[in-house]
């Protein structure tokens, strides 16, 4: 493949792909953004030549979509895309090796068509590259990340995002991704007669197969919509601060960063709340240890309301947690979560001994990256009593709503909704917050939940068990970032499992399972 055409697909793909996600959200482009990537697989010369060019297609992707991450770290954000695409790059060479052995060899003498065996097994075995592909970089140690995997596209459609009830946010991929896979097969070797191609009726197949997949998930989806909710009806207060990330840790301004907080709480209370919600550090220090803590105990009593507040907690020397407390008016702090997931070169310096060997930790420090330690149970529940009655909820720090299996598992233990807190003042006007918003939409459809988010500045909303996001924080030009205020909403508590919940984590693995035959391609005879 000449390297100007290599190019100018990979940027298509990027480009494509890129619109299917906020700010843009043009969800369709996600359907087809596949089709470039695999047509430059196909015209590569050997599976080191797909490898580069799939390499190249995901860096793009990365730097285009998560442009906002240069406002804390360029080079951060082109080593996350080096690193991250080394998974495109096996996309590549893997969907390479079953092109050549089912579409590149000679077409026999007797028929020019391809097996339709052949042809069904491509048709599957390409969404199920992908989703690996996704599924080993969300969940790598130290760059794993689950933003804007291609299923999130979706979130933007309801109808379509209800299947991620029953196969995850994986599943969602493998859907959006089938119709690429099937548009390439229908147009490959057009212009080549001596390679096999598909026959009439192997089109009509495959075109069948993607349509009634697409009927079989509109079906779903609308018949999901239309049930009823159902649970207790809980009112929950989400605050949003918008303190600067100058301002939150200055001394000077902490006593006017608390004030603010109890003065957004105390105007919500009036929209009487059963229980309230700060974000990610919105304590201004070490909650447990602060000279502050006698007055904000008084503040407690005072709003009479049950709070979950983000703030550092401090352990002993070198340990401090990024941290959730739950305070009770009449109890004081009665359960406390430590961050499990935490941010790579942000919240703490990966392989620290390595770095301290050549004396580059310091280094890190200097730029401001944080020092938490890594919280011990992964599957901590907040337990709280309302009117004689226990409920149970999750609290999910940053960006740990983008990992679907630790939230799972949180849910596993009798979680009837969950918290998001948050801070992504960090990426100031950009399209992080909703990119961020999406998986918790995500999270919320998985499971079956309420999600409630609260962050610092990000997008604080209430989103249902059916993805819809019902309300936000906003001021009354309708901005929805970088603006302070509270907002009161019911849910519905409710512990209903989801098919996700029970086997739907799986689909990775079985996807993983149809990936084998690109590995034994090469070596088939």
């Amino acid at each position: 493949m000449p390297r100007r055409v290599g190019i100018r697909l990979a940027f298509t793909f990027a480009i494509l792909l890129t619109l299917s996600f906020p700010r843009f959200s043009w969800w369709g482009f996600a359907y087809v953004a596949l089709f470039p990537l695999l047509d430059g697989i196909h015209r590569s010369g050997s599976p080191a030549q797909a490898f580069r060019f799939s390499f190249l297609g995901g860096f793009l992707f990365l730097v285009f979509s998560l442009l906002w991450l240069r406002h804390v770290t360029m080079g951060g954000l082109l080593t996350f895309a080096v690193l991250d695409a080394v998974a495109f790059g096996f996309f590549g060479l893997l969907t390479k090796n079953l092109f050549a052995r089912f579409l590149d060899r000679p077409a026999k003498p007797k028929s020019r068509s391809l097996s339709t065996i052949h042809a069904i097994l491509l048709l599957f075995t390409i969404p199920a590259l992908w989703v690996t592909q996704e599924f080993v970089r969300a969940n790598l140690p130290v760059i794993a990340f689950g933003f804007n995997l291609l299923g999130h596209s979706q979130a933007a459609v309801p109808v379509v995002a209800q299947s991620a009830r029953i196969f995850g946010d994986y599943g969602l991929s493998f859907i959006t991704a089938m119709p690429a896979a099937g548009l390439f097969l229908l147009v490959a070797n057009a212009e080549k007669p001596e390679k096999p191609r598909l026959s009439m009726g192997q089109r009509i197949l495959i075109i069948t197969i993607v349509l009634v997949i697409a009927a079989c998930v509109l079906y779903y989806g609308s018949h999901w919509l239309e049930q009823p909710p159902a649970g207790d009806v809980i009112r929950i207060s989400t605050i949003q601060g918008n303190i600067s990330q100058d301002e939150k840790w200055d001394l000077a301004t902490k006593p006017l960063v608390i004030e603010k907080y109890k003065k957004l709480s105390l105007l919500a209370k009036y929209d009487g709340p059963d229980l309230m919600v700060w974000p990610e550090a919105a304590w201004p220090g070490y909650l447990n240890v602060d000279y502050n803590r006698a007055d904000f105990g008084a503040f407690i009593q005072e709003l009479n309301v049950p709070l979950v507040v983000g703030s550092p907690h401090f352990e002993v020397e070198d340990v401090v947690y990024n941290s959730a407390y739950l305070i009770d008016p009449g109890s004081g702090i009665t359960a406390r979560y430590d961050k499990v997931n935490l941010v790579p070169f942000g919240e703490y310096v990966p392989f620290g001994i390595f770095f301290r060997l050549f004396g580059i930790e310091q280094y890190a420090r200097a730029m401001g990256v944080s020092d938490f330690a890594f919280g011990k149970d992964p599957v901590k529940v907040f337990e709280w009593q309302r009117d004689g009655r226990a409920h149970k909820f999750g609290t999910l720090i940053c960006f740990e709503d983008g990992f679907s299996d630790f939230t799972r598992r949180m849910i596993d233990k009798g979680v009837e909704f969950l918290l998001v807190i948050t801070n992504d003042a960090w990426f100031q006007l950009s399209a992080a917050p909703y990119q961020h918003l999406n998986c918790s939409v995500m999270r919320a459809i998985e499971n079956g939940v309420f999600v409630v988010r609260a962050a610092n500045t990000g997008v604080s909303a209430f989103i249902n068990p059916k993805g819809f996001v019902e309300d936000r924080v906003m001021n009354e030009e309708g901005s929805d970032i970088f603006v302070s205020g509270g907002l009161t909403r019911p849910i519905f508590a409710s512990s209903a499992e989801t098919p996700f919940r029970k086997f739907g984590f799986l689909f990775p693995f079985v996807c993983i399972l149809l990936s084998l035959p690109a590995l034994a391609a090469r070596f088939l005879p």
